[in-house]
């Protein structure tokens, strides 16, 4: 019996050797696998090869203009390339007026002066808390979206806008740089493009219907003559699929039931006018849903466009 204690234990050591051979043949290959990408984690997307192509030359452009709005798309910043900010005092064009401190940003603190493009009331608590959660919304985009420009727009490029007011300031001077003597024929791309890539989830509120209609309209102001010589059929169905859901139904069964003739034999901005009616009107419904009251001023008017 003595004589089978060594053997046993050979045996035992065997089957260890075995067992720690097998356990971290599995092991090893899993430590050395790398790490997961995740491509919309909540920062600024990284240049190079990881998301975004590094914008050096005109080349770039369409690359890193996709990889830069998928990844500020999922942190709730992909129009900040095209909207102003909000609750600035503003003139009858819609010219921004209020007085800019000399070395700050877009972001940087409140505007003084608040009055809101929609006129609402500044002494309605309501309007007001509407005012400072649109303006903090804003902010906090714009500040995102500077960070991706910054590191995602070539070091010298990036010289050249880095002072700029605004992310808007700073595409639009990125796009002067990049393309001198842009034709129309390109213009019409990047405004179709901008404008297809909108979408108003199902659910929205009013406010957020609000937005989105204000970003259809800078949108279309950014691209100048080709955005003002966009036709009303273009605007009606863009518009129109850029809604999602239950807002889509509700505002196709309103523009229905408002039409004073079959929409076949209407004339291209009467339908695109009938459809504005009808998404604005579905705002100040679902703003009185919410409230019980009526929205305390007005929406701007978008017969112009």
């Amino acid at each position: 019996m003595a004589s089978d204690w060594p053997s046993f234990v050979v045996a035992a050591g065997v089957v260890a050797v075995v067992f720690l051979t097998l356990f971290l043949g599995f092991l090893v290959p899993a430590r050395l696998l790398p790490a997961p990408a995740f491509p919309h984690r909540p920062t600024a997307p990284q240049s190079g090869n990881t998301l975004v192509r590094k914008l050096r030359k005109p080349a770039d452009f369409d690359e890193w203009f996709r990889g830069i709005t998928a990844c500020l798309h999922a942190m709730g910043a992909s129009q900040q390339f095209f909207v102003d900010e909000p609750c600035r005092r503003t003139d009858e064009d819609n010219h921004i007026t209020s007085y800019r401190t000399p070395g700050q940003r877009a972001g940087d603190r409140p505007p003084s002066g608040l009055q809101m493009v929609q006129s609402f009331e500044i002494s309605h608590s309501l309007a007001r808390r509407h005012m400072d959660v649109n303006w903090r919304r804003w902010r906090d985009a714009e500040l995102v979206a500077r960070s991706a420009l910054a590191r995602t727009v070539d070091k010298d490029l990036f010289q050249h806008v880095k002072d700029l007011w605004s992310v808007k300031d700073m595409y639009n001077a990125l796009l002067v740089a990049l393309f001198p003597e842009r034709n129309d024929s390109a213009r019409a791309h990047d405004l179709y493009r901008h404008l297809r890539g909108m979408r108003l989830a199902d659910g929205a509120t009013s406010l957020d219907m609000t937005i989105h209609l204000n970003q259809f309209r800078g949108i279309v102001k950014a691209h100048g003559k080709c955005g003002s010589s966009l036709s009303a059929d273009s605007k009606f169905a863009i518009f129109r699929n850029s809604l999602q859901g239950n807002i889509r139904v509700q505002v196709e069964a309103a523009f229905t039931n408002n039409l004073p003739a079959p929409v076949s034999s209407l004339p291209p901005k009467t339908k695109w006018l009938a459809l504005k009616r009808a998404f604005v009107e579905h705002i100040e419904s679902s703003y009185r849903g919410f409230t019980g009251t009526r929205m305390p001023g007005d929406l701007p008017p978008f017969d112009s466009e």
